[in-house]
């Protein structure tokens, strides 16, 4: 039976261009919905924060036009500013249904690049 669950998932873009923006963006999405076996019709929304130096582009704007997700509710937040936070940080939470255990899916929470320290799993 599916169930409403959270895919979390974080990385870093390379700086602050529209273009390392895309690329660190879509490899983070593809990472969390190919390792969590994650359809575009299971999506319920996805919550972006970046981090408050990335100003050129939005991780959402990322996810309608690559992965063609016209239909999913989308948002950008910025996060917290945090002196010690990473430079050019993009975070998700994806709220899905799954069938899947929220522990089983814990599991395969994707921490790319200079995000991998956020979560030790």
């Amino acid at each position: 039976m599916n169930q409403f669950r959270g895919i979390r998932g974080a990385t870093t873009s390379d700086g602050n261009s529209q273009s390392e923006i895309e690329e660190a963006t879509s490899e983070l999405l593809q990472a969390c919905i190919s390792k969590n076996d994650v359809e575009t019709e299971d999506i319920a929304a996805a919550i972006f924060t970046v981090s408050q130096d990335i100003t050129a582009y939005n991780p959402a704007t990322v996810a309608r036009k690559r992965l063609n997700w016209n239909f999913v509710p989308l948002l950008d937040v910025y996060q917290a500013p945090i002196s010690s936070d990473l430079k050019y940080c993009i975070r998700v939470l994806l709220l899905v249904n799954s069938n899947k255990s929220q522990e089983e899916l814990s599991k395969n929470f994707q921490y790319l690049k200079n995000a991998k320290h956020l979560r030790e799993n």
